[in-house]
């Protein structure tokens, strides 16, 4: 899928940034669809950088920035920052995309407990999870249970 989507995702950075430098689109835009190519291409710390300056230079209120930005934090390793992004955009809304960003890092930053109580709220939300989601559950409960962080299978 990603061997697809790689050349069709480079045609289309190319389209954004004739469409910026031609045409004068608006730049929050630009930086935020830029950083969502750069995401969707795995260059996680490109996608930051772009995503950061639509968040820092235009104070964007896209609603999945910081979601975003955390992600990208979280896959580069720096779980702290991941953590406090997505615990502000967890104030905002529960989405299963969050809680699972957010157990991730609770995970990754030793706190076991929270990691616990937020995995809980996420599985009661199953109502609501795609494939990804139902994925990603399996995962995080496979390596608590490697890491013995809990004792038996919630699903």
């Amino acid at each position: 899928m990603y061997l697809l989507t790689f050349p069709l995702t480079i045609i289309n950075l190319f389209f954004l940034h004739m469409g910026y430098f031609c045409l004068g689109i608006d730049e929050e835009y630009f930086y935020i669809q830029r950083g969502n190519y750069f995401y969707k291409l795995r260059f996680y710390s490109l996608a930051l950088g772009n995503y950061k300056t639509a968040l820092e230079k235009f104070g964007s209120t896209d609603q999945f920035l910081k979601p975003s930005i955390a992600y990208c934090y979280l896959v580069l390793g720096n779980y702290i920052q991941s953590q406090k992004l997505y615990r502000e955009a967890y104030l905002v809304s529960k989405h299963p995309d969050i809680l699972v960003g957010l157990v991730c890092a609770e995970l990754n930053l030793g706190n076991d407990e929270a990691g616990i109580h937020i995995f809980e709220e996420l599985l009661s939300k199953k109502n609501e999870f795609t494939e990804y989601h139902k994925e990603e559950v399996i995962r995080i409960q496979d390596q608590m249970l490697q890491d013995k962080i809990i004792k038996e299978k919630y699903v």
